[in-house]
């Protein structure tokens, strides 16, 4: 169920580790290479990609960051958003990734303060 092949890096690669029972995703829109074209459609299909996979990662992940081929369901684990797209484009050259910061609404966040001066 788990095939895992560690990097140096130490990102992991795995297979998504669901069952039969689990929802299928609707059909994405696919390029003539068979991977993903729309931006929207990698979001919508990594999501719930991402959805299926939760529970099992964010148990054993927490925090680190995971890169998702939709089509596939094969995901990619870093410390950070470029371990996990590095490992991911590795793998699979001509795919597209969904990126997510397991246990987090977001991968990423953007904030800071303001001080006011005189």
């Amino acid at each position: 169920m788990d095939e895992t092949i560690s990097t140096e890096a130490e990102t992991d690669l795995q297979k998504s580790p669901l069952n039969e029972e689990t929802k299928a995703i609707s059909p994405p829109i696919f390029s003539n290479n068979g991977h993903l074209t729309l931006a929207a459609d990698i979001v919508k299909c990594g999501q719930q990609v991402y959805e299926k996979l939760k529970d099992y990662l964010e148990s054993r992940q927490f925090g680190r960051f995971v890169a998702i081929d939709p089509r596939s369901e094969l995901y990619f684990l870093g410390d950070t958003g470029t371990e996990a797209l590095v490992a991911a484009h590795t793998a699979l050259p001509e795919a597209r990734f969904f990126l997510a910061r397991i246990g987090h609404k977001t991968a990423h966040r953007m904030g800071g303060h303001a001080s006011r001066i005189g």
